[in-house]
């Protein structure tokens, strides 16, 4: 769907992109807030009980979809797959631990465990638990906290979230993480 962008946004898809790994002109906020309104906009219009999101640079395997759904029983809130973050080095999945802080898994694993979140690259969501929960961003907050890991820590409290470390999720390579800010 195209939805219309929020009156005074002051930038386009390709600003974003550009300027968010930076933040040139508060790009991560807008990023953000744009995630937020495309979910709100998804959560209103969604009459599936589960949804496989995809973002634009995740090409999940052919059997992604059925080994994610295998994965699901009924606490299960969320199933995501393992994919490596080109920025940082490590995989996008990660745990909470007691003292609140969030540590990404290094590298890939087998098989299937609960773990606290992920990106939200490949991920099959439990609409019904998402429904329920703050979609926002709190990127301005020290420390940042963005909308992903605020999702997450909502849907924990409402059931399991799984890894299927097993799935096999691409995440492309694409020029706008070679590229500086924009001018």
């Amino acid at each position: 769907s195209r939805a219309p962008l929020p009156t005074l946004w002051q930038h386009t898809p390709k600003s974003l992109i550009e300027n968010r790994i930076h933040n040139g002109r508060g790009a991560q906020y807008y990023y953000e807030m744009a995630v937020v309104y495309a979910y709100s906009h998804f959560l209103a219009s969604c009459d599936t009980e589960f949804a496989l999101i995809l973002e634009d640079d995740v090409l999940p395997g052919p059997p992604t979809l059925r080994q994610m759904l295998e994965a699901v029983d009924s606490d299960t809130v969320a199933v995501v797959a393992h994919y490596p973050c080109h920025i940082q080095g490590h995989s996008m999945v990660w745990r909470r631990e007691r003292s609140g802080a969030v540590t990404h898994f290094p590298a890939r694993r087998s098989g299937v465990e609960e773990v606290s979140g992920s990106g939200f690259g490949c991920s099959l969501l439990r609409v019904s638990a998402l429904r329920d929960l703050p979609i926002q961003t709190r990127v301005f907050e020290h420390p940042p906290k963005w909308y992903d890991y605020v999702a997450f820590f909502h849907l924990g409290a409402k059931g399991k979230i799984l890894c299927n470390w097993d799935v096999d999720a691409e995440h492309v390579r694409t020029e706008r993480f070679l590229q500086g800010p924009a001018a």
